[in-house]
């Protein structure tokens, strides 16, 4: 879908929650957030054969700053 079309894709907040829709259809653990915000951390964590966290891979944006990350990435590409 991007790869064809990305030059026909307005850079907004709306066409970015889509695509984050579009992309979590066929993910039952996403099913509750896809094309929203996110609603809970989200860390991705190593883990040993026992289930113990051993590390964290990689650490996102927390839950309360991620709707102001992705406006102030909006500001910074179209200038809004």
């Amino acid at each position: 879908m991007i790869f064809h079309n990305y030059a026909d894709i307005p850079i907004s907040e709306s066409s970015i929650l889509h695509i984050n829709n579009q992309m979590l259809l066929y993910s039952d653990k996403d099913l509750y957030h896809m094309g929203e915000y996110k609603i809970s951390p989200n860390r991705v964590e190593a883990k040993d054969q026992n289930g113990n966290v051993v590390g964290t891979i990689f650490d996102p944006t927390p839950l309360i700053l991620s709707k102001r990350k992705y406006k102030n990435l909006l500001i910074g590409i179209i200038g809004l």
